[in-house]
């Protein structure tokens, strides 16, 4: 009876590369912050406004502000402004201008 040598290895097969999809066939930028800034200017019956959107996104956690301002005449030489922000860093601002000058 004969004895078979043992096998170290098969290569009677034609060896193939590993399938890969296009997306691990090319190379992707890496990012690292991604920043979108909107902002939109509006007239009203109060006076004129404008809203304000900022989202940021820094390795892979994510931030957003969205702040609106509305800003009327009162007076003739008088000017009030009122801003909130709500998000990350929420705040309410209100001012009032008074400036003495005609022409401002």
């Amino acid at each position: 009876m004969w004895k078979k040598k043992p096998v170290i290895a098969d290569l009677s097969f034609p060896l193939k590369p590993k399938e890969r999809g296009f997306a691990e066939m090319i190379s992707w930028p890496e990012v690292s912050k991604i920043q979108i800034d909107n902002s939109w200017d509006f007239n009203s019956s109060y006076g004129n406004g404008r809203l304000d959107s900022v989202t940021l996104v820094r390795n892979s956690l994510g931030t957003a502000n969205l702040t609106g301002v509305i800003s009327r005449e009162m007076l003739p030489y008088t000017t009030s402004t009122m801003m909130a922000t709500v998000g990350q860093t929420p705040n309410l601002t209100a001012v009032i201008d008074y400036s003495s000058r005609p022409d401002r």
